[in-house]
C-alpha cells in the first residue's frame, strides 16, 4: 500500500491512499503502477511500506527508478520501508532506488531492530517495534477474534505491530511537519534537516560497539524535535563528558594508567558535542576556541582556535582551562557559547 500526503498551512495534512495488493503477494510492477498514479496529484510526500528481495538494482527496473526521479523533480519526498529480512538493502527493492529515503527500524534504545534491513540504502531509523496501530479485519493478518470488522462496538480496532512498515509512516510525519514549518524548502532540503539532526547509536549500554554501528542504518535515529527547530547557527546545548569517564573496572584503570605514561594529557581530555545537528552539513563549520582569560566569554581574546565541520570534538584542557564553541554558516557566525566542564565526571585515577 502507498499513502501520499498533501501538507497545507494552518497545520492540516490531507491523506490519500491506494491499495496495491492486500495480501503481501503483489509484484513490483503493480506497486509501481500504484505509485506512479499519485505523482500527477498535488501531494508532497509518498510513503511506500512495501518491497521485497531482489537480485537486481533499482536501475535494472527502470520504470521504478524513473518514477522515483519523476517524483523528486516535482518536489515530492518518498519514504520507503527498508524491509524486514535482516539483510542488506542493496538487494531489496524499491528501497534500493537512488534518491528515495530508506527507513530502517530501531528499538527504543536506538539499537537497530533484529529484523530490520540495513546498509547503504537505509538512510535513517525510526522506532518500528510494538507500534500501536489500526488492525485489518481479515484472517490473512492473523487471529481475527474480536477484530473491529466483526466487533459490534468497534472497541478492538487497534493492536501492536512491528516492522519497517511501522517506521516509514513516522518519517512521513516528520517530513509533513517540516513541510508546514518550511513550506518554501525543497523536498531534499527538508530531508537533509531530518538526516542532519539524527543521532548515531554507536555504543550499547555496555560501552561496546552497537550492531547498528556495524551494519549501518544511515544517519541514525531520527529526532523530530531537533529537525523542526533546526537552526545551524544556534548552539543552545553543549554536552561534555570526560573522554575516559567510563573507565571504572580494574582492567580499564590499569590500561588508563599505562596510557597516561604515553599520553600525559589523557586526564585533561573531554568529549564535547554541541548544537542540534549530528553530522556534517555543507556550508556549516564550527570554531572551538580556548583561553585562560577571565571575564565574559563573548568578549575575551582566544589563544587557540580549531575549525571543524562536524559538531563534536575532543578538548584538551591541559594548557587552556576555558573553552567555547561557535557555529558558522557560509561565513556568518552565531553566538559564542562557553563549554562547562564542571559537571563532567573524571575516572578516579585522574582525581589524585
Amino acid at each position: 500500500m502507498w499513502i501520499s500526503f498533501q501538507c497545507k498551512l494552518g497545520g492540516k495534512v490531507d491523506q490519500f491512499w491506494m491499495q496495491t495488493n492486500k495480501y503481501s503477494n503483489g509484484t513490483l510492477k503493480e506497486g509501481d503502477n500504484g505509485y506512479v498514479k499519485p505523482i500527477s496529484t498535488p501531494v508532497d510526500i509518498i510513503n511506500l511500506s512495501l518491497g521485497g528481495k531482489s537480485t537486481m538494482s533499482c536501475e535494472s527496473n527502470s520504470y521504478m527508478q524513473d518514477a522515483v526521479t519523476a517524483a523528486y523533480k516535482m518536489n515530492i519526498s518518498i519514504a520507503i520501508a527498508a524491509g524486514n529480512e535482516a539483510t542488506d538493502t542493496t538487494y531489496v527493492t524499491p528501497v534500493n532506488c537512488e534518491e528515495a529515503l530508506g527507513i530502517a527500524s530501531s528499538k527504543m534504545s536506538g539499537e537497530i531492530s533484529s529484523f530490520s534491513n540495513f546498509g547503504q540504502f537505509a538512510d535513517i531509523a525510526f522506532n518500528g517495534e510494538d507500534i500501536n496501530s489500526a488492525l485489518i479485519g481479515t484472517s490473512l493478518y492473523g487471529n481475527t477474534s474480536g477484530y473491529c470488522s466483526t466487533s459490534a462496538n468497534y472497541d478492538n480496532c487497534y493492536g501492536e505491530g512491528s516492522g519497517t512498515s511501522m517506521s516509514a509512516p513516522s518519517a512521513v510525519g516528520v517530513l509533513a511537519l517540516l513541510k508546514m514549518v518550511h513550506p518554501d524548502l525543497s523536498a531534499k532540503e527538508r530531508e537533509a534537516m531530518m538526516l542532519s539532526t539524527a543521532a548515531p547509536y554507536e555504543l550499547n549500554g555496555h560501552g561496546q560497539a552497537s550492531r547498528a554501528s556495524k551494519v549501518g542504518y544511515g544517519a541514525g535515529v531520527a529526532n523530530a524535535y531537533n529537525a523542526i527547530r533546526n537552526d545551524a547557527l544556534a548552539i543552545d546545548s553543549v554536552n561534555v563528558q570526560h573522554r575516559y569517564e567510563e573507565f571504572v573496572s580494574p582492567a580499564q584503570e590499569a590500561y588508563l594508567t599505562q596510557m597516561i605514561e604515553v599520553v600525559p594529557t589523557a586526564c585533561s581530555m573531554y568529549n564535547v558535542q554541541f548544537g542540534s545537528l549530528q553530522h556534517h552539513v555543507s556550508g556549516i563549520s564550527y570554531n572551538i576556541m580556548q583561553t585562560n582569560a577571565t571575564g565574559n566569554i563573548s568578549s575575551v581574546s582566544f589563544d587557540k582556535t580549531i575549525v571543524t565541520d562536524v559538531p563534536r570534538t575532543i578538548v584538551d584542557t591541559t594548557t587552556y582551562l576555558r573553552a567555547a564553541v561557535q557555529s558558522c554558516k557560509n561565513g556568518t557566525c552565531g553566538d559564542i557559547v562557553e563549554v562547562d566542564f564542571s559537571h563532567s565526571v573524571s575516572p578516579s585515577i585522574c582525581e589524585g
